[in-house]
């Protein structure tokens, strides 16, 4: 079942106390949120980003539904960037040691994970779905998760380096797995790279 490409644009976000959303937040909320809380299975989202509060605010409305309706999911940051996400999740009220204590919530080092399936300057397609099927399958629990999501930014590392043709690559074996087994998917790039992913993915832009 392949993914439905849709390009869905949003206006500038107000980012400030982002943990407390009245009724009227709610009712305002953009059509990126619909999407990040509602991913479904073989759903591979790209989120193009130039804001960080943004980048912070729509990975944790990610990782946090996915806990909330009984998903595994995975996060694939730099350390830079957990250091971020951790205490917004635990703001919104996610108990983020009890959530990798129960194996929901898996946590791997992008910048450690990356050169593992890396040769000759590409990705290793057989490598890196080896490993990545190995991290899925701890996030599974067991099967006590059947659902799970993943998000990471080992593309966006690779586009940053200027390793454009890698990026794309990654990106490809990424809408590959997704087709594989019952995952979400959602990885946030820089603008800049609307137009190497457009086409596999539903695109929203900040």
């Amino acid at each position: 079942m392949k993914s439905e490409n849709k390009n869905l644009m949003s206006p500038g976000l107000n980012c400030a106390h982002d943990h407390a959303h009245s009724a009227k937040d709610q009712s305002e909320r953009q059509p990126w949120d619909h999407i990040l809380t509602t991913a479904t299975p073989r759903d591979h989202i790209v989120q193009l980003y130039q804001d960080q509060q943004f980048l912070n605010r729509a990975v944790c409305r990610f990782a946090a539904a996915a806990l909330a309706n009984g998903e595994g999911i995975i996060l694939v940051p730099t350390l830079q960037h957990w250091e971020a996400f951790r205490p917004r999740l635990e703001a919104e009220g996610v108990d983020v040691q009890a959530a990798q204590d129960r194996h929901q919530l898996t946590i791997v080092d992008a910048d450690t994970l990356l050169p593992q399936f890396m040769s000759g300057g590409m990705p290793d397609a057989p490598v890196f779905l080896g490993l990545a099927a190995d991290v899925i399958a701890k996030a599974h629990g067991g099967g006590e998760y059947p659902k799970v999501r993943w998000w990471g930014e080992m593309v966006n590392i690779l586009w940053e380096r200027g390793d454009v043709a890698a990026s794309m690559n990654l990106e490809d074996l990424f809408d590959q797995l997704a087709h594989e087994p019952p995952s979400s998917w959602i990885t946030l790039m820089a603008k800049f790279t609307h137009a190497c992913c457009q086409d596999s993915a539903q695109t929203i832009l900040t």
